[in-house]
Parts: structure tokens; C-alpha cells; sequence
């Protein structure tokens, strides 16, 4: 495998996996009937900070992620 086509993978498996964390951190919020401005005041960032993170297209650091796992007390690693 060439370079570009690892390159075009790595991207696409990137959104794949940014789809699903919005998608569950958002089926979350969703269950615990939060809005995502609630969210953003319970974690202390603006609600377009959060929408942009829950719109399947942001690139999540793990400090991110430790702090959506760590708020709603769920692990974004376990399989759904």
C-alpha cells in the first residue's frame, strides 16, 4: 500500500471514528434529556465549542475525551 492510499485510510477511518463518538456522546445527552448548551455549562466550555465537537466531523484529542468520559461517566472505548 502506497503512502497516499495509507494517508486516505488513516483520514477516512479518522471521521468514521469521530461519527461515532459524537453519535454516542450525543445518544447520551439525548437519554439524560441534556441539551448540549447543559452539557457545555456543566463542563465549563462555550456551546459552540461542544457543538463542534458533537457534529462527527471534529478531531478529539484524548484530553477531550477523557473529559466527556470523565462528566458522563462512560467509556468511550467500550464497544457499543
Amino acid at each position: 500500500m502506497s503512502q497516499e492510499e495509507i494517508q486516505a485510510r488513516q483520514e477516512q477511518l479518522m471521521h468514521e471514528m469521530s461519527k461515532r463518538i459524537a453519535h454516542r456522546v450525543n445518544r447520551e445527552l439525548f437519554e439524560r434529556e441534556m441539551s448540549h448548551k447543559d452539557f457545555a455549562a456543566l463542563i465549563n466550555h462555550s456551546q459552540g465549542v461542544v457543538s463542534r465537537w458533537l457534529n462527527g466531523k471534529h478531531n478529539f484529542t484524548l484530553s477531550t475525551l477523557a473529559l466527556i468520559s470523565l462528566t458522563l461517566d462512560i467509556d468511550l472505548l467500550e464497544p457499543q
